[in-house]
C-alpha cells in the first residue's frame, strides 16, 4: 500500500457504504473519508445521539454530503436482526460493507444474547450482520465486505472451540486476541465462498491509532498506552488502511494483488478446515498461516520505520501449533547428496529420470513432498495438465528445463521458480542436449513416489484403467 492516502480514493458517487461504530474513531474518520469521494455512508451506530452528532460533523465537513444514522446494537442479535431489516428496506446494493465496531479486554461480560461480549460483539454480530445483508452487498458490481483486524490475532493461539464462553479462565487480552482471529478467520472463508463473484471480502489492520477503543485496557496496560500514546497515529491515518481495502481504484486493487501474492508465495491457502470454524487434524494442510512479521499500518513515519505501512495488508495468523510439549525434541534429520556420500537416487525410471524422494508425504506427516528429480537430456517430460488436491512447486537446480505456466513454454534456468496453486494449468519437459535438475514441491503432502514408479506400467493398462489410474493420482490432462 506505501503512500496511500485518503487522498487517493476513487470517487465513490453513486455508491453506499454502510460502517459500524461510525460515531468515532477510525469508523467515523473512514465515514469522513468515503463521504468527501461522493459515497452515501450509513452510520450504524448504537447511540443514535452520538450518531447524530458524527453525521453534522460530516455534513460540515463536506457540504452536500449524503450521511444517514442507522442504529445498530452489535450485543443484540434482535437489533442486528432489526436493522439489517431497515438496510434492506432502504438499499436495494450496498456497495461497502465496513465492519469496524469492535471492543478490546474488556472485563469479563456477556452480549445480551449470553455471549462473551469481545467474541459477541467483534465476531459474532458483525458475522451476523454481514450475512443478513450478503445479497445487498452481491447486488452491486464490484462490491467489498471490509471486517476490521488487529495484530491483536496474536495474542491467541487458537480458537477456544471447547470453551468459547472463556467459563474456565477468563484472560481478557487472549479473548480479544480469539475474536480477532475469528474475524480473520471468517474473512478468509467468506473470500472462498465469494469466487466467482464480483464481491471481494477483506480485512485491514489500522495499525497503533489513538481511539477510544482503548478504554478498557487493564490499568497498567493503558498507563504504558498513555506514554506511548505521541508515537501513535490518529485515526484519521488509521482509516487509511480500511478506505483502500474498501477502494476499487487501480492503486488500491494492487494494493489488494499484491497481499495475495505475498500469501500465494507462502503457500497460504486462502479456504481451510479451520476458517470454516472446524478444529484441525494432524497432517492437515495449514489453515491461515504467516508471513515473517508483526503486520502494521498507518502513518508508520512517525516510528521512522521504513516500509511498515506495506505490510499494513492483511498477514494471516501463524496456524495452530503442532508441537505441544514443554520441551522441545531431537528430531530433525539430514539426508546427504549423492555426491557428499548420500544414497543413490531412490528410483531410476529407465535411464530417462532420477527421482530423489527427499523428504515425502510419510516423512513430513502429510505437510508436503519434496523431490529432486534429475533428467537427461532430451529427456522428455509431462504436457499441460493440473491437480485438484495440490499445488505444485518447480525450482531449477541445474541446466534449462522448459516449464508450461499455462500460457507459454518459457526456459527455466537455474534459480527460476513457478508455483502452480491447485488447478493451475503447468507441464515441464527437458529438450536441451544437455542434462538438467530441477526441485518439485507438493503442498499438501500426496504419494507422488507411487506416481513416479507407476508412469512404467502404463503400457500395461487398458485405456480405461489409465484413465483411472490418472485420476486416483491427481493428474488431469489438458489439450
Amino acid at each position: 500500500m506505501g503512500n496511500w492516502t485518503t487522498a487517493d480514493i476513487s470517487d465513490q458517487t453513486g455508491r453506499t457504504a454502510v460502517i459500524t461504530g461510525a460515531n468515532t474513531g477510525l469508523g467515523y474518520e473512514t465515514a469522513s473519508a468515503l463521504a468527501a469521494k461522493g459515497a452515501h455512508v450509513v452510520l450504524a451506530v448504537r447511540n443514535l445521539e452520538k450518531g447524530k452528532v458524527a453525521a453534522d460533523l460530516i455534513a460540515r465537513a463536506t457540504p452536500g454530503a449524503s450521511v444517514a444514522i442507522q442504529e445498530l446494537d452489535l450485543t443484540s442479535l434482535d437489533s442486528i436482526r432489526t436493522a439489517a431489516d431497515q438496510l434492506r428496506s432502504a438499499h436495494d446494493s450496498i456497495d461497502l460493507l465496513i465492519n469496524n465496531a469492535g471492543v478490546m479486554m474488556t472485563p469479563k461480560s456477556t452480549t445480551k444474547d449470553g455471549f462473551e461480549l469481545q467474541f459477541g460483539t467483534n465476531h459474532l454480530g458483525h458475522f451476523a450482520l454481514t450475512n443478513q445483508l450478503l445479497d445487498r452487498v452481491l447486488a452491486a458490481p464490484g462490491s467489498r465486505i471490509v471486517t476490521v483486524s488487529s495484530v491483536g490475532h496474536r495474542f491467541a493461539r487458537a480458537i477456544r472451540f471447547d470453551d468459547l464462553q472463556w467459563e474456565r479462565d477468563y484472560g481478557r487480552i487472549r479473548a480479544y486476541g480469539q475474536s480477532k482471529l475469528a474475524n480473520l478467520m471468517f474473512t478468509y472463508e467468506l473470500q472462498r465462498r465469494l469466487r466467482g463473484t464480483d464481491t471481494i471480502a477483506v480485512a485491514a489492520h489500522p495499525g497503533g491509532s489513538n481511539t477510544e477503543l482503548a478504554r478498557n485496557l487493564p490499568v497498567a496496560v493503558r498507563a504504558l498506552a498513555t506514554v506511548l500514546a505521541p508515537l501513535m497515529q490518529g485515526p484519521d491515518m488509521g482509516c487509511v488502511a480500511d478506505t483502500a481495502r474498501g477502494d476499487r481504484s487501480g492503486r488500491a486493487r494492487r494494493a489488494v494483488f499484491r497481499a495475495r501474492r505475498i500469501r500465494r508465495a507462502a503457500g497460504l491457502p486462502e479456504g481451510r478446515r479451520v476458517q470454516r470454524g472446524l478444529p484441525r487434524q494432524r497432517g492437515a494442510a495449514p489453515a491461515v498461516g504467516g508471513v515473517g512479521g508483526a503486520h502494521v499500518g498507518g502513518d508508520c513515519r512517525r516510528l521512522n520505520v521504513a516500509g511498515w505501512q506495506a505490510m499494513s495488508l492483511i498477514v494471516p495468523p501463524y496456524p495452530p501449533a503442532r508441537y505441544i510439549d514443554d520441551q522441545p525434541e531431537v528430531s530433525a534429520w539430514l539426508r546427504r547428496a549423492p555426491e557428499n556420500g548420500g544414497r543413490p537416487p531412490d528410483y531410476d525410471a529407465f535411464g530417462l529420470v532420477n527421482y530423489h524422494y527427499l523428504a515425502n508425504q510419510q516423512a513430513t506427516d502429510g505437510g508436503y513432498g519434496l523431490y529432486r528429480v534429475e533428467i537427461a537430456p532430451k529427456g522428455g517430460g509431462p504436457g499441460p495438465h493440473f491437480h485438484r488436491a495440490m499445488s505444485e512447486a518447480f525450482f531449477v537446480l541445474s541446466g534449462t528445463v522448459k516449464l508450461y505456466d499455462g500460457t507459454d513454454w518459457i526456459d527455466g534456468d537455474p534459480n527460476d521458480f513457478l508455483y502452480v496453486p491447485p488447478g493451475g494449468i503447468h507441464g515441464f519437459r527437458n529438450e536441451a542436449d544437455e542434462p538438467t535438475s530441477i526441485l518439485m514441491l507438493f503442498a499438501p503432502g500426496a504419494p507422488r513416489e507411487h506416481y513416479f514408479e507407476g508412469l512404467a506400467q502404463l503400457g500395461e493398462l487398458t485405456d480405461e484403467e489409465r484413465r483411472e489410474w490418472f485420476i486416483a493420482n491427481d493428474n488431469f490432462f489438458f489439450d
